[in-house]
């Protein structure tokens, strides 16, 4: 249970008490595909993208199979901007049914290419999803911000729901739905605007942090006061998930 433990904490933002717990876990069970798996993704949250790599890395090797650690690592390449190492397990990738975790790979051609041209397609492509689905993914909000778009992904957030409606089009990605993207150290652009707080009080998060007295790793790096703007977005209405229909 600790490395899912782990994934939990960074879910609430506490990305380096959830990096210690799913490495300990990792020390446990290093064999483990999915405890592999989540300590790569707990060091990418926590910045420690050279580390994430190797094990992805032989995840790929060692478990073809498992489609997920492919566009991570796809990821983890980017950020370090080896775009060499990003074509060769693209064209490895081709080989394989990446299924929904294909989903990632125009964010990774955007950041490859951070042209006004190449943004445009990236923000048409979230659009068109949201027009499609009425939802979005928050891991599409962070991609948005990183990528130069941080108005854009608030205003994206303001017409759409924060999670799965049930449609056809509701495709979970890598990251499906859960909150954790939102605090990598990587992509800090969406939490370093004012409207992030507001943002959390929709999924609930903000009321768990002042009911609970625990704030995320985030509040104290942040260009503003984190717990006064959680605060002040108390009131804000929480998305309502169904789970016969999520």
């Amino acid at each position: 249970a600790w490395p899912y433990a782990g994934w939990n904490l960074r879910s609430f933002g506490f990305i380096r008490e959830g990096l210690e717990q799913t490495e300990r876990a990792y020390r446990l069970d290093t064999l483990n595909p999915m405890t592999s798996n989540l300590v790569a993704l707990a060091r990418m949250a926590a910045g420690r993208v050279a580390d994430a790599v190797p094990v992805y890395e032989d995840l790929v090797d060692r478990v073809p199979e498992m489609s997920f650690p492919v566009t991570s690592l796809l990821r983890a390449y980017a950020f370090q901007e080896d775009w060499g190492a990003v074509d060769r397990l693209l064209a490895k990738g081709r080989t394989q049914q990446l299924r929904e975790f294909q989903d990632t790979l125009p964010f990774i051609e955007a950041k490859r290419d951070p042209s006004p041209e190449s943004r445009s397609r990236w923000l048409e492509g979230l659009s068109n999803n949201v027009e499609r689905t009425g939802c979005v993914d928050v891991s599409r909000l962070v991609y948005s911000a990183h990528l130069g778009l941080v108005d854009e992904a608030f205003e994206m957030a303001a017409t759409a729901r924060l999670g799965p409606t049930g449609a056809s089009g509701g495709i979970m990605g890598p990251d499906a739905y859960r909150t954790s993207l939102m605090f990598q150290a990587t992509m800090p652009e969406l939490r370093y605007d004012r409207r992030f707080p507001a943002l959390c009080a929709r999924l609930g998060l903000g009321e768990f942090w002042i009911t609970a007295g625990k704030w995320p790793d985030c509040a104290d790096e942040v260009p503003y006061d984190f717990r006064a703007g959680c605060e002040a977005a108390w009131d804000t209405p929480r998305e309502h998930f169904d789970p016969l229909t999520a």
